[in-house]
């Protein structure tokens, strides 16, 4: 359940990105969880990682604090 918490989270920032003219690349764990493992426990994760470009950091910023 918390992958599948975690995997929900990522959508809504993705698309919260998407909406601003942003674009985010997921690394690590959240990248590999629907590529690579078709049952989401299998691969825990603690966290999401995300790398933006530098020139969208500020606008990245406020984007992930409006969604939570």
């Amino acid at each position: 359940k918390d992958n599948l918490d975690k995997l929900k989270q990522f959508q809504l920032i993705n698309q919260a990105f998407e909406q601003n003219g942003l674009r985010l690349l997921a690394l690590k764990g959240s990248a590999l969880l629907v590529q690579l493992y078709a049952q989401l426990p299998i691969r825990p994760m603690a966290d999401i990682d995300i790398l933006l470009r530098e020139e969208d950091y500020e606008k990245g910023s406020r984007g992930l604090e409006a969604c939570g």
